[in-house]
């Protein structure tokens, strides 16, 4: 009987676990994405704004879909499955994404083009140099905010002597 007991408890846990899985996305502004959560025929998007949930639509197979924010460029909807389609992501829809009330998706969206300043000592005279760089930073290459900038050298050094 106990045995059985604890069998039922570590299966119900396991089950909560994975159902209460958080899963982190991070996108680049201007992409399409989706958000996928388990429902039975009836769901409400959410999102978590200063501390607290705020609704962004509810969704019933068959039913309409009601809207509870404006939505002018209609970059909010639904899929067949209830799945929320967020069109041409901005910085502003990153945050924690909610299913009839259970935290689902943390949502991190970067900029198209991001603009970072870095500070490096060249070794050769110790002076200080800004290295202004550009461009997409590859999701994992680097710390938000943070570049790494190698030192060229000398084409002397890349020779072999002769």
């Amino acid at each position: 009987m106990f045995f059985l007991a604890l069998t039922g408890f570590l299966l119900y846990g396991s089950a909560h676990t994975a159902h209460s899985a958080v899963l982190n996305q991070s996108l680049t502004e201007g992409s399409d994405t989706f958000l996928f959560c388990k429902n039975d025929g009836k769901v409400i998007w959410g999102k978590g704004v200063d501390g607290q949930r705020v609704d962004i639509l509810t969704a019933e197979h068959g039913d309409i879909t009601v809207k509870h924010r404006p939505d002018p460029d209609h970059r909010y909807s639904v899929l067949g499955d209830l799945s929320l389609l967020i069109k041409r992501v901005s910085l502003s829809d990153s945050g924690i994404y909610f299913c009839n009330t259970v935290p689902v998706v943390n949502l991190t969206v970067t900029p198209l083009h991001s603009v970072t300043t870095v500070r490096t000592r060249m070794e050769d005279d110790l002076e200080e140099t800004d290295f202004l760089y550009s461009g997409n930073t590859e999701e994992g290459s680097a710390e938000e905010g943070q570049v790494s900038v190698l030192p060229f050298l000398p084409v002397e050094m890349l020779t072999s002597p002769q």
